[in-house]
């Protein structure tokens, strides 16, 4: 019996000096990218979610916007001025970043019996007498809401005809830049979510950005964002299964190791 007691003692001398050089169990966070994790701290497990590093892109989209297929406008003493009116709407951001636009339009048929004129928010862009073939405007800027007017001057002293031009497939030629807002999708078992305790959203803002993220479509964070920064994400905010978080701003950003945590009880 005294060389069994002897045993034991021996074996709890040898796990007590395990713990005094090694510690206690130790719970690592994933530094790599990409990839889910569960941990267990406790009465408490979580699963990390990295996203790895959030980074805004500029781009530059070049597009064409169809005005009209055809019309024709004339102007004579005897017949009348017909013009053509046409109201153009941009998006406020897309006329904030735009680098350049043009008007493009083909004259099909004219008698060259008075100028042709295009004005845009009363502003004349063009004032010529073309001959058939394709013709390009370049617009310096363009406002939100822009109203183009297309008209001739008058045939004048030639009363027998008006002056007239038909025009052919007018279009609207643009580039703006654009930021590109990375969004990403993760996904929260069942087993998360009827435990949910709490959720975080964590990353390191390399140089300060007004930011605002989304979670499912609804607005949980909209403020400057600078350094190490913690976002709480609550249970209202997930749903089971598939989720998607997005980042939006004005200002370039890069948001370093941004990692999700969704933490359950076991």
């Amino acid at each position: 019996m005294d060389e069994l007691y002897a045993f034991l003692f021996a074996g709890l001398a040898i796990i007590f000096l395990l713990f005094a050089f090694f510690g206690g169990p130790q719970v690592t966070l994933n530094n790599g990218g990409g990839g889910d994790k569960d941990f267990e701290s406790g009465n408490l497990t979580w699963k990390e979610i990295s996203l790895g590093d959030i980074i805004s892109k500029e781009t530059e989209v070049k597009a064409t916007r169809p005005l009209e297929t055809s019309f024709f406008v004339q102007n004579g003493f005897f017949f009348g001025s017909t013009e053509y009116e046409r109201r153009v709407e941009l998006d406020k951001k897309l006329a904030d970043n735009l680098n350049y636009a043009s008007l493009r339009f083909g004259v099909s048929k004219t008698n060259n019996y008075g100028s042709l004129e295009f004005i845009m928010n009363n502003r004349t862009l063009y004032s010529e007498n073309p001959i058939p073939g394709d013709y390009s405007i370049n617009l310096s800027q363009m406002d939100p809401v822009s109203v183009i007017y297309v008209r001739t001057t008058s045939s004048a002293w030639r009363v027998w005809a008006p002056a007239r031009y038909e025009i052919s497939n007018m279009k609207l030629d643009l580039s703006y830049n654009t930021k590109e807002n990375p969004s990403y999708e993760f996904d929260v078992p069942h087993y998360v979510y009827d435990s949910y305790y709490k959720g975080e959203l964590k990353f390191n803002s390399i140089y300060p950005a007004d930011l605002v993220v989304y979670l499912n479509g609804a607005e949980i964070y909209s403020k400057a964002a600078s350094g190490q920064t913690t976002i709480t994400l609550g249970r209202n905010a997930i749903t089971p299964e598939a989720n998607i978080i997005e980042f939006d701003s004005l200002n370039d950003y890069r948001l370093e190791n941004a990692k999700i945590y969704l933490y359950y009880r076991g």
